[in-house]
């Protein structure tokens, strides 16, 4: 990644991203842009100087130097322009995370440990908070994030507007060392694509995949589970599982290091991989990055 020099010149550097070329690739005729995307990660609106002459308030963030413009799917841009009709709007809605359900709760070094075998989840009894990644259909663990406003401006016994409500969630991992999976029956979320950088991006909607997806219907300002201060959308809650490659012991020794881990047994020797899931809503584009820790025993 470059950046341009945008010192006076208009400047248009536009690409398609990995999953546009691997369309455009077949050569059937099919495809059509149908979308596009604008973000504005490099700017700092701090830069703007109201006390200035107008034909210079803005003269700096003009000039900024822009990214080029490159074709890493899902963090291409974190920071996407939207367009919004309510000129009365002071707050957007956000995606927490929601660790006051009994079973969403992280390890307590701030990150959501995943066992990737079955000796490995044996060796912790649950109040570790360790996710069992080898077998999901057993796992009492999961990730909980909410959607909607954290702020009392916007009525707790009001749900977030159709505009903003999120109904669609991009949800990359890893394809290497993880998997995104069902809390109830364990089973893998539906693909939308794997990037030539081995990143997998899942994608659910509401309505097509409540295992996933749902309302928050909670209108109630004193529910202690609830995490966010304001109006409710939508919840979305899955668990990780760990990939055979990790399971089998690949990638720690290139990727991981060698820990020691509180567990049953009192301590005991661990590999330990760190990586990261990203979370991204799709009608605002507000990212969430989730710190994982995968764990073999040795």
């Amino acid at each position: 990644m470059a950046f341009l020099d945008n010192s006076g010149d208009i400047i248009l550097d536009a690409v398609l991203t990995d999953h546009g070329r691997k369309l455009l690739a077949k050569g059937d005729g099919s495809f059509r842009i149908a979308k596009f995307a604008l973000g504005d990660d490099e700017i700092d609106y701090s830069l703007y100087v109201s006390a200035t002459g107008s034909a210079y308030t803005d003269l700096s963030i003009l000039q900024t130097p822009c990214f080029e413009a490159f074709t890493n799917n899902r963090s291409s841009m974190n920071s996407k322009l939207l367009s919004i009709a309510d000129n009365n709007l002071l707050y957007l809605p956000v995606i927490k995370v929601n660790q006051l359900v009994a079973g969403s709760e992280w390890h307590s070094d701030g990150t959501v440990k995943v066992a990737v075998n079955t000796t490995t989840a044996n060796a912790f009894a649950d109040s570790f908070k360790v996710m069992n990644g080898a077998d999901l259909a057993n796992n009492p663990r999961f990730i909980r994030l909410d959607q909607g406003f954290d702020n009392i401006a916007q009525s707790p016994k009001k749900q977030v507007d159709s505009s903003l409500l999120e109904t669609i969630f991009y949800i990359t991992v890893d394809n290497r060392f993880g998997t995104i999976n069902s809390i109830f029956s364990g089973k893998e979320a539906p693909i939308a694509y794997i990037d030539e950088d081995n990143k997998k991006t899942y994608v659910v909607t509401l309505g097509n995949d409540q295992d996933f997806v749902q309302m928050n219907g909670v209108v109630d300002e004193n529910v202690t589970t609830e995490t966010l201060a304001g109006s409710k959308g939508t919840t979305l809650k899955f668990a990780i599982g760990g990939s055979v490659d990790l399971s089998g012991g690949s990638h720690f020794a290139e990727y991981g290091a060698s820990v020691t881990l509180s567990d049953d047994s009192g301590t005991s020797p661990y590999n330990s991989l760190s990586a990261t899931v990203v979370v991204e809503g799709g009608s605002t584009g507000f990212r969430r990055e989730i710190p994982v820790t995968f764990i073999r025993s040795t």
